[in-house]
């Protein structure tokens, strides 16, 4: 059986600071690498990070270029890629001032109209090709950095999963959601959307879902509907609110799961509110209880503390320092095998390995996997700009005929899986390293049998 170690953050808000507060939370952000480097060898490498939302604070480029820089020396301390980051939008990573006068107008028809109404209207406006670009346009920037890290498209794959095998039988699928189709300046409890395209997720032998959103479903205005369709959910991760806690919730009809609600790594200063930093180390694994199979999720949760400033165990979760938070949840939907519990990298399954639909014109034959695909988009997105990347999307006449997306990225993506589809990324590969500093370059996965990988 395998075990899967995360270090969870939410609310990192890169961006926020007041001439004051600058020194004050890079310190903070320092502390918290050390603290990781401890619990890292004390625990063992992560599988990847998680983050619930608010990486940046008003949605700006300069934000997550800080933001991604950060990340990367995160994930190297904690022994997993730099592309290990699994993440999900908040209100703070909305660029408010991209939301046009008609993006104001449909936020404030879909929060007025009746909740019985409420899926008709958001599905035609999704349907509407010009209209949803514009929509999410207001994440344009969000929508760039986080391609580095998943294949995400926020109208027609607005939920972006990752398969983690608990053993020959049983995955545990982690999966992100966007709560801030519907965000702007108005934001309150129940006036937000989270949509039947993201909370109807499908019962699957031998499946658990791990749902990881940046808003509690309070906020929702669809909470009922997508509350008992999430009842499929064995683990709830939310953000926003900046208190941690858990709660292991049992409906009395035999379901249960956990809620996560975490804490903030960066909160903002309000007057009139106390907040302290925080993150947590979380540990997912497959146990045996009485011939049941259990999702065992053990927490360690982080906090700070002034005197003297570090961060240290949060004791308001109960547990102990050793073993952590434990929460035992029954899963109906796995079988039980008995095998060995090991730890595992961040791998994806072999059965997703990505393999070309043609070998005609191909340069590197069947040898593509996902892992190999992610570490490419992560280059792609994270160490060229917008220039570049077309340059070399241009250079390989890989662009599609029609240029007239809103939003740039969508193209992108649809170039990219052009590429891997045509058997192509060995040249890809090759174009992206001229512009990746020397330092930071890797070797090229996708040669052929034999070759030497440059």
């Amino acid at each position: 059986m395998n075990k899967y170690r995360f270090v969870h953050l939410s609310d990192i808000h890169f961006g926020q600071e007041r001439p004051g507060d600058i020194k004050i939370h890079s310190d903070v952000r320092e502390q918290l690498l050390s603290d990781c480097e401890i619990w890292s060898a004390r625990l063992g490498p992560a599988t990847g990070v998680i983050v619930t939302g608010d990486i940046a604070y008003s949605g700006k480029t300069d934000e997550y270029t800080r933001a991604g820089e950060w990340l990367d020396r995160l994930t190297e301390i904690i022994g997993c890629e730099h592309e290990a980051v699994h993440l999900v939008p908040g209100n703070h990573d909305i660029d408010r001032l991209r939301i046009s006068r008609g993006v104001q107008m449909w936020h404030d028809d879909l929060r007025r109209v009746e909740s019985s109404e409420l899926e008709n209207l958001f599905e035609s406006l999704l349907d509407n090709e010009t209209e949803s670009d514009l929509l999410f346009e207001k994440l344009a920037s969000y929508i760039e950095f986080a391609s580095g890290y998943a294949d995400i498209d926020p109208v027609k794959k607005p939920v972006w999963t990752w398969d983690l095998p608990l053993d020959r039988s049983n995955t545990l699928c982690l999966v992100g959601m966007n709560t801030v189709q519907v965000s702007d300046k108005l934001d309150s409890l129940g006036r937000m959307v989270l949509g039947a395209n993201q909370y109807i997720l499908t019962v699957k032998k031998n499946v658990e879902y791990v749902a990881l959103m940046h808003h509690p479903l309070e906020w929702m205005k669809d909470v009922e509907k997508a509350r008992d369709y999430l009842k499929r959910v064995r683990v709830l991760m939310f953000g926003h609110e900046h208190k941690g806690k858990t709660l292991k919730v049992n409906d009395g009809k035999g379901n249960e799961w956990l809620e996560l609600y975490a804490g903030a790594t960066n909160p903002p200063e309000i007057k009139g509110e106390t907040y302290h930093y925080s993150y947590n180390w979380i540990e997912f694994s497959l146990e045996e209880d009485d011939g049941k199979a259990i999702l065992c999720t053990v927490i360690h949760p982080r906090i700070w503390r002034n005197d003297p400033p570090q961060f240290t165990r949060d004791d308001a979760y109960g547990g102990s320092e050793e073993e952590g938070v434990v929460m035992k949840l029954t899963c109906p939907h796995f079988t039980l095998l008995k095998e060995p519990t090991i730890e595992t990298k961040h791998t994806r399954p072999a059965e997703t390995q990505l393999i070309s639909a043609s070998e005609e014109g191909s340069t590197m034959g069947k040898v593509s996997n996902e892992d190999q695909f992610s570490k490419l988009r992560f280059y792609f997105w994270r160490h060229l700009d917008w220039r570049q990347r077309l340059t070399v999307l241009s250079k390989l006449n890989a662009l599609p005929e029609s240029l007239d997306k809103p939003i740039p990225q969508t193209m992108e993506r649809l170039a990219l899986d052009g590429l891997n589809k045509s058997g192509r990324l060995r040249e890809l590969w090759k174009e992206i390293m001229e512009y990746v500093p020397e330092n930071k370059r890797g070797p090229n996965p996708f040669t052929q049998e034999g070759e030497r990988k440059v």
